[in-house]
């Protein structure tokens, strides 16, 4: 058999961090505690590594987070290819970043781990393992289901929610509430704006007022009794519009009907 036909056995890794040492010092612990896994790229910067995982199609992708010297992070290369349905690998994020904010978005990517520097052993080997090449179809499913959820993390769980459940979030002393399809409300200690960026993809949804985002199928009219007053669809009553803002919802639902 040809050499560049023959199937590669084990997990295929792409590994990237701007820093060369710790790309280094990555690559070999890889070496050293999975022997089976084979590193077909190990790049300083995204652009070369996206270049990687289209053409070698990689089975799990190592990232850090910044890229200072592109001005991007990792977060940038994976919207790239969730926004175009091509999530067919798993990421792992490493880093010595670890606010909460970096440690959601990981997650909300579908990362398999988040390991901090430096990166302990038995943590990547782990991380590792979990991704499998006979499971390639299982990880494009779960990728593609992904592209269409959104994770909520409170203090005692993560929730996994499709944006077409969510009726509305609202700021209200420090909190977002989520109120979802089925009634439940939800409670988060993230801001409003985290949760604007969180679902900027999905144009369902418009910030009608500073403190809600609406989703626009739970519209259902709009109070003649005041002004601005938006009528939902039961059981959620009516939501209050922003005047600037009740001008360009009318605009967005002209432009939809």
């Amino acid at each position: 058999m040809e050499p560049e036909k023959q199937k590669e056995k084990g997990i295929r890794v792409v590994v990237a961090d701007d820093i060369e040492d710790s790309l280094d010092l990555v690559c070999s612990l890889i070496k050293e505690v999975c022997p089976q896994a084979k590193i077909i790229g190990k790049h300083t910067t995204l652009s070369q590594t996206q270049k990687t995982i289209d053409s070698l199609h990689p089975d799990v992708v190592l990232l850090d987070i910044k890229f200072v010297s592109e001005g991007k992070t990792a977060f940038d290369l994976l919207e790239l290819y969730r926004k175009n349905n091509q999530f067919a690998f798993k990421p792992i994020i490493f880093s010595g970043h670890c606010e909460r904010e970096y440690y959601d978005m990981a997650f909300q990517y579908g990362a398999v781990h988040f390991l901090p520097k430096p990166v302990d052993k038995e943590r990547l080997k782990n991380a590792i393992e979990r991704v499998k090449p006979e499971n390639r179809n299982e990880t494009i499913l779960s990728a593609n289901i992904l592209k269409n959820t959104l994770v909520i993390n409170t203090a005692t769980r993560s929730h996994f929610i499709s944006p077409k459940d969510i009726v509305y979030f609202q700021s209200k002393d420090s909190y977002t509430y989520i109120v979802l399809a089925n009634e439940q409300v939800i409670k988060s200690s993230r801001n409003l704006g985290f949760y604007e960026k969180q679902i900027k993809s999905f144009s369902d949804f418009f910030r009608v007022h500073n403190n809600t985002i609406l989703n626009l199928n739970f519209i259902q009219g709009f109070s003649n009794k005041t002004e601005r007053d938006i009528i939902l669809k039961p059981p959620f009553g009516e939501i209050k519009s922003s005047r600037e803002k009740f001008k360009e919802l009318l605009e967005i639902i002209k432009r939809k009907t």
